[in-house]
C-alpha cells in the first residue's frame, strides 16, 4: 500500500476526532442537560448546539484541535519511523487546509523557551505516540485530541498526602479526584471526564491515566471499579462547579479509573482532566 492511501486514512480519523463528538458522549450531555436548569442550563445549550454546528459544517469542535495523541497496533513488519511520517504529513496537511492549528511552538536558536525573539520560532504540531505491533495484517488507529487547558489542570499525587489527610485506600483516591476537580474549577471547561490511574511510577500514571478516555461510557467493567468511579463522579458534582464553572450539578460526566501494578514504596494516583470535548476517534486499514 503506498503512502498516500495511509495519509487519508489518518486524515479521515483525524477529522472525524476534531469534528464528529463521539456519541455516547454526546448522549450522556443530553441526559446532563435534562438535570440543569438556569445559566448550567443555558451552558449545556450552547455545548449541544456547537456539537451539532461542528458536525453539519464539519468544523473543529474546539479551536484547541490539541496535542494528537495516537495509539497504533501496527505490523511486526511496518516501520514505526515511516508511520510517524506518515502522520506529520497527515497533520501538514490538515493544518495547511486551516482543519487543525498551529499547536506548539519551539525556539529555533534558544532552549530557553522563556526568552525568545518571534523570528526564531517554529510553530507546529505535537505528537505522541504509543505502538503495539501485532501478526495481523493491518494498522488499527485510535486517536485522542487532548486540548491545554485541560491538560494544565491535571495532576498526580503520591499517596500518603498529609496535606490532603489522603491515605492509600479508596478514600484517599476519591480525595484525590476531589482535588483536582476542586482546583480546576472553571479553568477545565466543565463538565469534566477524568481519567485515573493509580499505582505504576510517575511516567506510566500518567500514560494509562490519559489513555482511560479513550474508554466508552458504557464499557463494561469489574463491578468494584465501576462502583467507585461512580462514586467519585458523583462527589465531584457535589462540589456545585458545575457547566462552565458558574455553578450547576453536573461538573463531572464521568469517570474511568484503572489499577496499575507499584512499587512497594510508591503510591500514585495520577488524574487526567479532560473538558467536555473528549475528542477520539478510531479506524483500521488493511495493508496489501
Amino acid at each position: 500500500m503506498d503512502n498516500e492511501k495511509l495519509i487519508t486514512f489518518l486524515k479521515n480519523i483525524l477529522i472525524k476526532a476534531a469534528t464528529f463528538f463521539p456519541s455516547d458522549i454526546e448522549e450522556k450531555i443530553e441526559e446532563t442537560a435534562e438535570r440543569e436548569e438556569g445559566i448550567a442550563g443555558e451552558i449545556l445549550k450552547e455545548i449541544k448546539q456547537n456539537i451539532l454546528i461542528a458536525r453539519k459544517k464539519q468544523v473543529p469542535i474546539c479551536q484547541d484541535t490539541g496535542v494528537i495523541n495516537f495509539f497504533i497496533k501496527i505490523p511486526f513488519s511496518f516501520s514505526k519511523e515511516n508511520f510517524k511520517k506518515i502522520a506529520f504529513l497527515a497533520v501538514k496537511d490538515l493544518i495547511q487546509d486551516g482543519t487543525f492549528r498551529f499547536n506548539s511552538t519551539q525556539a529555533l536558536k534558544n532552549a530557553d523557551l522563556l526568552y525568545f525573539k518571534e523570528d526564531e520560532i517554529k510553530y507546529g504540531a505535537i505528537f505522541n505516540f504509543d505502538f503495539t505491533e501485532w501478526d495481523r495484517n493491518e494498522i488499527e488507529v485510535e486517536v485522542l485530541l487532548k486540548g491545554g487547558g485541560s491538560e494544565n489542570v491535571s495532576g498526580q499525587f503520591s499517596l500518603p498526602d498529609l496535606v490532603l489527610d489522603a491515605g492509600r485506600n479508596e478514600e484517599g483516591v476519591m480525595k484525590c479526584a476531589l482535588e483536582i476537580v476542586k482546583k480546576a474549577g472553571g479553568k477545565g471547561c466543565p463538565p469534566g471526564i477524568l481519567g485515573i490511574s493509580v499505582g505504576g511510577d510517575r511516567a506510566s500514571g500518567y500514560f494509562y491515566a490519559k489513555k482511560q478516555l479513550l474508554r466508552k461510557v458504557d464499557e463494561k467493567v469489574d463491578l468494584k471499579i465501576k462502583n467507585l468511579e461512580k462514586e467519585i463522579t458523583e462527589r465531584c458534582n457535589l462540589l456545585g462547579i458545575g457547566p462552565g464553572g458558574m455553578g450547576g450539578k453536573n461538573t463531572v460526566l464521568y469517570s474511568k479509573l484503572c489499577f496499575l501494578p507499584r512499587h512497594p514504596a510508591c503510591f500514585y494516583v495520577t488524574v487526567s482532566y479532560n473538558c467536555w470535548a473528549l475528542r477520539r476517534a478510531g479506524g483500521s486499514i488493511t495493508l496489501k
